[in-house]
C-alpha cells in the first residue's frame, strides 16, 4: 500500500485566533467594507476606515494621504497586529502611498487585509508577499525613495 504524500506548509492562522488579535471594531469595519463593494473608495480610504481614522469608506488621494493621515500617526519599527502597512514613495519631497492594508497576524507569518486596487473587494488576510507584491519588490529596487513603513492606529495606543 502506498502512503499518501502531504505536502509540507506553514499553518496559516485560523479565523477565530485572527479574531481574538484585531480589535472588534477593526472586524465590524471589515464586514461593512466587504459589504458595501463595489464602492468608491481604494486602498487607503478602506484601511483608514478599518482603523477608524476615518468615519467613511472612501477615496483618499494617494499625495494626500501621507501628509494628511499617516504624519499624524506613530511610526513603529516593526509590523504588529491592526497597525498600517503602507508602500510609500518619496520623489522630491512629495511622499505618495502607493499601497497600504491592515496587518491582521504576524506569527507564523505576517498577513494583510487590504481593498484590491481602487473600487476592488477587500482581500482578507493575505501573506504579505501577496499583498505587497510588486510594491514590496519595487522598495527593494528603489530602495532610495521607496519604502515599506508601519503605522500604529491612535485606537492601539
Amino acid at each position: 500500500m502506498q502512503k499518501a504524500v502531504q505536502k509540507q506548509s506553514t499553518p496559516r492562522p485560523r479565523q477565530e485566533n485572527l479574531a481574538a488579535a484585531l480589535p472588534s471594531e477593526f472586524l465590524r469595519r471589515i464586514e461593512i467594507c466587504k459589504k458595501d463593494f463595489p464602492t468608491l473608495s481604494n486602498c487607503i480610504g478602506a484601511a483608514l476606515f478599518i482603523s477608524g481614522e476615518i468615519e467613511n469608506d472612501c477615496k483618499i488621494d494617494v499625495a494626500a494621504a501621507y501628509s494628511s493621515y499617516l504624519m499624524r500617526l506613530r511610526k513603529v519599527d516593526s509590523p504588529k497586529v491592526g497597525c498600517l502597512i503602507a508602500w510609500t514613495v518619496n520623489l522630491s519631497g512629495l511622499i505618495t502611498v502607493e499601497h497600504i492594508g491592515i496587518v491582521t497576524a504576524v506569527q507564523p507569518e505576517v498577513l494583510v487585509t487590504y481593498r484590491m486596487g481602487s473600487s476592488g473587494i477587500i482581500m482578507e488576510n493575505q501573506p504579505i508577499e501577496v499583498a505587497g507584491g510588486s510594491y514590496r519588490q519595487f522598495c527593494k529596487t528603489y530602495s532610495f525613495c521607496c519604502k515599506e513603513e508601519y503605522f500604529l492606529p491612535r485606537v492601539l495606543e
